[in-house]
């Protein structure tokens, strides 16, 4: 008899114990379901821009080296400094700062708006690189080195 009472006194514990593990069962099928959810009702391309931004980051960096051998592409650590862009592209002709996102209206962080302008400001280049304006941005760093170029070639005539 006692036996039983013993047990009956954890009964609250245990069944604490399983309604908390069932929750945290369902909060992750719910997550998983409203991924698929989402994917699936999504138009084609749209699926495209959903690439996690390190893959994006990895490419973009593979067409950085392939454009600029001569460079050197930094990838920066993001627990750093906040706000920090991803890349730093050095170049005998000047550097860049570039910001990837996965998409045009993937949220800005605190702080990178500020890092991508200063270094514009300081006639170097900034700018938030994402799939679709990747072309541009790699034609305004050509574009910024070569007038830095120029500019150095004239004033030492």
């Amino acid at each position: 008899m006692d036996y039983y009472r013993g047990g009956e006194q954890n009964l609250p514990l245990s069944l604490f114990v399983c309604l908390f593990v069932g929750l945290i069962y369902v909060l992750k099928f719910l997550r998983l379901f409203t991924t698929i959810c989402h994917y699936v009702y999504l138009r084609p391309h749209e699926r495209i821009t959903m690439k996690k931004e390190n893959k994006i980051q990895s490419n973009i960096i593979s067409e950085l080296k392939e454009l600029f051998p001569d460079s050197i592409i930094l990838k920066n650590d993001p627990n750093y400094k906040q706000g920090i862009p991803d890349l730093v592209l050095l170049d005998r002709e000047g550097w860049a700062l570039l910001e990837v996102k996965r998409d045009a209206n993937a949220s800005h962080r605190p702080n990178q708006d500020y890092y991508v302008n200063k270094a514009n400001e300081l006639g170097q280049y900034g700018s938030f690189i994402y799939p679709q304006n990747k072309t541009e941005v790699y034609n305004g760093i050509q574009e910024t080195f070569t007038s830095k170029r120029r500019r150095s070639r004239i004033s030492r005539s």
